[in-house]
């Protein structure tokens, strides 16, 4: 949307319709209040994002650099871990996309969070969409597959509109679900890790938030998330089966694979359902994007460029990658 807005110039209105409280996707972060006073934030989505292509290094990210958005981070991991080149969001990972709804928050282009949007539909050259309200679109971007796939809970277009764009969706595009910890302590944890991918048990990636750039010093904060698989047994629709029973495992789990006494108690203790965390990888498409240029509709997100990149480097780079196609079919007279 920003690309499009920075591109077409004053003369259009860029609108967008987030389901959401506020801005943050797969860079979400959450806030919890503290008993002593305060509040404490967690990166509850994405812990962090990869920067493996030169696109993606030299463009977006090189931008969201310059203007204090995102830093390096240099985690403390094992010898034996890869060392890939991992960033984050400054002062928190939602920065990002807070930034980006601001640069749309003029007269001419808008973010609108709390609209569900229910329904479109493609009448008299235009795209009509049910959120909250009515809106009238000459061109219509899909960001979240459940939108755009039929059959899903969410999916707002009908299978005709879906299989009019180039690459067609396929049939299923899975998504495997995980189980977030997010856990905080009055005293730094005598641990000299700041990245864990423990081996076997319930947890697969533990991260020690408050050693990212800018994060605020007053409590040490640890996000922990769980396998797919174990997120299968747990998860039921957007809940968790047992909410209670699944903390105490998991937070057991968390101090087993530091090697670490569960006898510390934390300030703040909670879990996060993530009925839809990651594409699974054997459904992503290797294009960037799905177009049907006739009805200004595309599709993007990170469910795209298989091979190439993943997460929030994915979900951008195809983003990008949509807007400079729908800027040419914009660009032509209608027939």
């Amino acid at each position: 949307a920003t690309q499009l807005r920075k591109a077409l110039g004053e003369g259009v209105r860029v609108t967008v319709l987030e389901w959401g409280r506020g801005p943050g996707g797969r860079t979400a972060r959450r806030r919890m209040n503290l008993e002593t006073g305060g509040e404490v934030c967690f990166d509850h989505a994405a812990p962090f994002f990869s920067a493996k292509t030169s696109t993606f290094r030299a463009g977006l990210l090189q931008d969201w650099e310059s203007r204090g958005l995102a830093q390096r981070w240099l985690p403390r991991r094992r010898a034996s871990e890869v060392e890939e080149d991992l960033w984050v969001g400054t002062p928190s990972n939602n920065a990002i996309c807070k930034a980006l709804a601001s640069d749309l928050g003029d007269d001419q282009s808008s973010v609108l969070f709390g609209r569900h949007a229910r329904k479109a539909e493609f009448r008299d050259g235009l795209w009509q969409v049910s959120a909250t309200k009515e809106y009238n679109f000459d061109a219509l971007i899909l960001s979240d597959k459940l939108l755009a796939q039929p059959g899903q809970q969410y999916a707002i277009l009908a299978p005709s509109d879906t299989g009019a764009v180039s690459p067609p969706l396929p049939a299923a595009l899975r998504s495997s679900g995980q189980v977030a910890l997010l856990l905080a302590f009055s005293a730094p944890l005598p641990v000299e890790l700041d990245l864990v991918r423990p081996s076997s048990g319930p947890l697969e990636l533990i991260v020690r938030d408050s050693t990212k750039p800018q994060r605020a010093a007053n409590v040490e904060t640890w996000t922990a998330r769980s396998t797919s698989d174990y997120a299968d047994l747990h998860i039921s629709g957007e809940q968790l089966d047992d909410e209670a029973a699944v903390a105490e495992e998991l937070r057991g789990a968390f101090f087993k694979a530091l090697q670490l006494s569960d006898s510390v108690e934390p300030l703040v203790a909670a879990t996060f359902a993530w009925d839809h965390a990651q594409p699974v990888e054997a459904d992503r498409l290797s294009e960037p994007f799905s177009l049907d240029a006739k009805r200004r509709l595309g599709v993007c997100g990170d469910f795209f460029g298989a091979m190439e990149a993943s997460g929030v480097e994915a979900a951008a780079l195809s983003g990008l990658a949509l807007s400079h196609a729908l800027l040419k079919v914009l660009a032509e007279p209608r027939d």
